[in-house]
């Protein structure tokens, strides 16, 4: 498991990140120089930027932050001991 240790701002992004709502456009995902509990998550590879395909871009879609797997693990366990 991961040895990110759970605190409010982290449980936020992660919970932010857990849908596809966190949406970036096309000058890139930036916001992970500018949060600090983001760029902690993406280190550790519990969040990651996740491209669209063009043709998904042309429907109306977006990139977005989402959890990976561990982070997905990462969130149920701290969701317990919280």
């Amino acid at each position: 498991m991961s040895d990110v240790y759970p605190t409010p701002e982290r449980l936020d992004v992660a919970h932010r990140a857990s849908g596809r709502n966190w949406t970036f456009g096309p000058i890139g995902p930036v916001e992970i120089d500018h949060n600090g509990a983001l760029r902690v998550m993406v280190g550790a590879g519990l969040i990651k930027p996740h491209y669209v395909t063009p043709e998904q871009q042309l429907a109306g879609q977006n990139d977005y932050y989402r959890l990976t797997e561990a982070g997905e693990r990462w969130l149920a366990e701290n969701e317990e001991n919280a």
